[in-house]
């Protein structure tokens, strides 16, 4: 069998729905599932959505600002196998990350698929957004 090179194993951490459980710095002290949403990694940057559990938070603020329902993507517990409590993704809070930033953060931890279905509304609710950049909701 051949070796896998360090870098084609540093690109297989950019694949759309991978999702991955570590710190941000945007995003505080605690770690969050952190969702790849690039639908391939031909860029410099990696555009990332993370799950929260302040989905009533989170509803207030869409609802306040008259952003889409779309953007907004529940997730109850029990419908994917790593989120131990209900959460949602908010859609319009997408983050940037460098490549190679990202690399350094994801490099090493466990990564888990969030299922098609879910990517697909996350993709969705993204585009709908009045708030994402056009140049973002190409790449998703």
């Amino acid at each position: 069998m051949l070796p896998i090179s360090e870098d084609i194993k540093k690109l297989c951490l950019i694949k759309q729905g991978l999702t991955y459980y570590c710190l941000h710095p945007s995003l505080g002290a605690k770690p969050h599932y952190l969702i790849v949403m690039n639908r391939n990694d031909n860029g410099i940057l990696v555009f990332l959505v993370n799950t929260t559990t302040s989905i009533e938070k989170r509803t207030n603020f869409c609802n306040e600002n008259k952003l889409p329902n779309e953007t907004l993507v529940p997730i109850p517990k029990g419908n994917v196998d790593f989120l131990s409590q209900d959460c949602c993704i908010d859609c319009n809070s997408v983050t940037k990350e460098s490549k190679s930033d990202f690399i350094d953060m994801a490099l090493g931890k466990k990564n888990y698929q969030l299922p098609k279905k879910f990517v697909d509304l996350v993709s969705i609710g993204i585009r709908k957004s009045p708030v994402v950049e056009q140049r973002i909701k190409k790449l998703v």
